[in-house]
């Protein structure tokens, strides 16, 4: 019989997505094990960690899903989950990774999952071009 252990990371009890310690165990032996874990150093500026409402947050969320699908008619997706997290975002080639905070949607459509993410410092949902050079941000090692 073999079984898994997972143990998600958090920062002042807000989940950080991407960090994970997992193990697989099959009897008495460790089978598998993954870490993706970073240490955040804090940036005690209170300014930055005022966050937006989720209901704003919610309409930029949608807003980017009608976006992606393009066609608005018979468009209908559930609300599944929404929770504040810090998004990770990574910087190729250096040691650090930058984390925002940010709104996590997660909403159903047809069966399927979507996941959508909105800074929660300006309601901004968060794509690939998205411009972090002056995101307030935390800063991980």
């Amino acid at each position: 019989m073999s079984y898994g252990c997972l143990y998600p990371h958090a920062h002042g009890a807000i989940a950080i997505e991407g960090d994970i310690l997992s193990a697989a165990v099959a009897g008495d032996r460790l089978v598998k094990i993954r870490v993706c874990w970073h240490k955040i150093v804090d940036q005690n500026d209170l300014q930055k960690m005022m966050v937006v409402d989720v209901e704003q947050s919610l309409a930029a969320a949608a807003e980017s899903l009608v976006e992606k699908f393009g066609n608005t008619r018979n468009l209908v997706f559930k609300l599944r989950q929404a929770r504040l997290c810090y998004y990770g975002f990574h910087d190729a080639g250096k040691a650090s990774k930058l984390f925002l905070p940010a709104w996590h949607f997660r909403f159903e459509k047809d069966g399927r999952l979507y996941h959508k993410y909105v800074n929660a410092h300006t309601s901004e949902a968060i794509n690939f071009e998205l411009d972090i050079a002056n995101a307030h941000r935390k800063e991980k090692e």
